[in-house]
């Protein structure tokens, strides 16, 4: 028995193995194909002046992750996803600029290990570029075969962020003691779930799919995207800036209620919810002693049991969507992509 045992671990191993370098080449032949195309869609672009504004926005990012899992959609639906590629550019370019003016929301300073799009070009130029990687974006959707059957669902998408915004900054200003797990799950759902879902919902479409396959890569992708960002906001937590490719404890710094301090202030007693109330205070200059010990207050053990319980269900929910569609390697891809994300410990 023990060792049956051993050889399925091994099985298991190997295969997940094989899985992960199979990302890694869907990983950098979608990055190249999507960034030539961008490269392209730039040189068109009769303001020569702008190029470098939207150079830089358009590589805030290390991996163009929306076009990816846009790409597995399509995929997964026996489509041809490189028929599409300037609607998934498009994916990015939205993103590249979502990610620009969340920095200016969240005052982030660096981004990568490089000044922030607003840093680097002041305020109100950088505003410039973030419309102008919409509009560009809204270019290349319209060259895209199919292109106006998607612009409502990206229209949506954008939408949608903008509104998980809007609640992100009241809640910024709200006492944490009246903020739910809810609450912060509905910012969640609202930015990262809404456009991993509209990501994948339009590579399904374009892939050619029916309404009944695209709706169901659509609620995978809300759920997947919604448990990615959880797990992105523990990392917050994470003290080493090149790991987690943004300045560290900017989330509690600006006392933005994402889950996991929500679950931490439910959990904690009087004197810790004390502790909590004073650091969210005096955020902007905490010492090494105060963070360390917010993180033992995140990190310990009820706090990410029930974190991993929030996880376990959106899991749940994405692979019951997800089986729903054909068995292949772009769908394997996207379960693997789903696993990575529960991975706390």
């Amino acid at each position: 028995m023990k060792k049956r045992q051993n050889r399925e671990a091994v099985t298991n191993r190997r295969r997940s193995d094989l899985t992960a370098r199979q990302l890694k080449d869907y990983i950098a032949d979608t990055n190249k194909a999507v960034r030539r195309c961008i490269a392209s869609a730039l040189k068109k672009l009769p303001y020569s002046f702008l190029r470098p504004l939207l150079r830089d926005c358009t590589s805030l990012k290390a991996i163009y992750d929306r076009a990816l899992v846009a790409r597995l959609s399509c995929e997964t639906v026996g489509g041809d996803w490189t028929n599409c590629l300037p609607a998934f550019a498009a994916l990015e370019l939205v993103d590249c600029a979502v990610i620009a003016a969340d920095d200016i929301l969240d005052e982030g300073i660096r981004r990568l290990g490089k000044p922030s799009l607003h840093m680097k070009w002041g305020l109100k130029r950088a505003l410039v570029g973030i419309e102008v990687a919409k509009s560009l974006g809204m270019v290349l959707l319209e060259e895209s075969p199919g292109g106006k059957l998607i612009r409502t669902v990206y229209e949506r998408m954008y939408q949608e962020i903008y509104a998980g915004q809007y609640l992100d900054l009241v809640y910024e200003s709200a006492d944490i003691s009246i903020v739910t797990p809810d609450d912060a799950l509905r910012i969640v759902r609202l930015t990262t779930g809404s456009q991993v879902a509209a990501c994948c919902e339009i590579g399904a479409l374009l892939g050619g799919s029916d309404r009944f396959k695209a709706k169901n890569l659509y609620f995978f992708g809300l759920y997947a995207g919604t448990l990615l960002q959880i797990r992105d906001d523990v990392i917050d937590y994470l003290d080493d800036e090149k790991a987690i490719g943004k300045i560290p404890f900017s989330d509690f710094r600006l006392s933005k209620k994402k889950l996991p301090l929500v679950l931490a202030w439910n959990m904690a007693n009087e004197k810790e919810r004390e502790e909590i109330a004073q650091f969210l205070q005096q955020a902007s200059e905490l010492t090494k002693e105060q963070k360390r010990r917010i993180i033992e207050l995140i990190t310990r053990d009820k706090v990410v049991t029930a974190i991993e319980g929030y996880m376990r269900n959106l899991k749940n929910k994405a692979e019951r969507y997800l089986y729903k569609l054909p068995q292949n390697q772009s769908r394997q891809l996207l379960h693997y992509i789903l696993e990575l994300g529960t991975d706390l410990r």
